[in-house]
């Protein structure tokens, strides 16, 4: 089982201060994009997001809105969906990476959006915890599901190394994974560290991905295995201009051991 040390360093980092004008923290099964989404209506592309452990719900901070930013880009009819599940530090200790209730809320969340927009093709993404549940909601929908999803992309992915960089019973070509060499996370420590808060380097190529695969889809076709990968190690990027990484160093200064590993 993974045994949790150490939260509080961990809570500052993710509650630091952001602009709570620029989200509609909706309630219920799902709330509003950061930006331009919504829980209403429907588009083209619906991106569902979960964020990662003690983030602010329903996008977080660290991920989710600079990612939805860059998906409109390159996405002009594009609804974003962040997942109102509780995100709780304890909830990382469960199999799997999250529990049965979580798993609940996002498998309701995607049912609901997949039967009011027909239509719709899908993208998903989640961070830390969040990762972790779009494991655990995907590799379990019907098929007929799963075809609607044209790409996933995952940051600080903690259960990259339990499901082998992949997302069990779903095609491994859909998927990118972003772990950072010095994520604790992501590697065999499993401890939350600068090199996990420091995705913004792959905010862009992970927008990218996501964007291509519905091209693809709508071309009829899958995600093709040269445009994709399912487990990538990125250099340590800051958050903004300095960021969290730079704030609190290397891997080896850290947060120490706040998630042990399951045994």
């Amino acid at each position: 089982m993974r045994f949790i040390t150490s939260i509080f360093l961990a809570s500052l980092a993710v509650a630091a201060p952001v602009d709570l004008e620029a989200r509609q923290f909706g309630g219920g099964l799902f709330g509003g994009g950061g930006l331009g989404g919504g829980a209403g209506g429907c588009a083209e592309v619906i991106f569902m997001f979960a964020r990662g452990s003690t983030e602010p719900p329903t996008m977080g901070i660290l991920i989710g809105p600079p990612l939805e930013r860059a998906l409109e880009r390159q996405i002009p009819s594009l609804k974003t969906v962040g997942i109102n599940y509780d995100a709780a530090i304890m909830d990382n200790v469960s199999r799997g990476g999250t529990t049965a209730k979580q798993i609940n809320t996002a498998t309701q969340a995607f049912n609901q959006q997949m039967s009011q927009c027909p239509d719709a093709i899908f993208v998903a993404s989640g961070y830390s915890q969040g990762a972790a549940l779009m494991h655990r909601t995907i590799e379990k929908m019907p098929q007929a599901q799963k075809d609607r999803i044209a790409a996933v992309v995952l940051y600080g992915d903690t259960q990259n190394q339990e499901d082998n960089g992949q997302i069990p019973n779903f095609p491994r070509e859909k998927v990118k994974i972003f772990c950072n060499a010095s994520d604790g996370v992501c590697g065999r420590s499993l401890t939350v560290n600068a090199g996990h808060l420091s995705y913004s380097g792959d905010i862009q190529p992970g927008a990218q991905f996501l964007a291509q695969g519905v091209q693809r889809l709508k071309q009829g076709g899958g995600v093709s295995s040269s445009g994709s990968t399912a487990s990538t190690s990125g250099s340590l990027g800051g958050l903004g201009s300095g960021g969290l990484g730079s704030l609190f160093g290397g891997s080896s200064g850290g947060f120490g051991g706040i998630f042990g590993r399951r045994s």
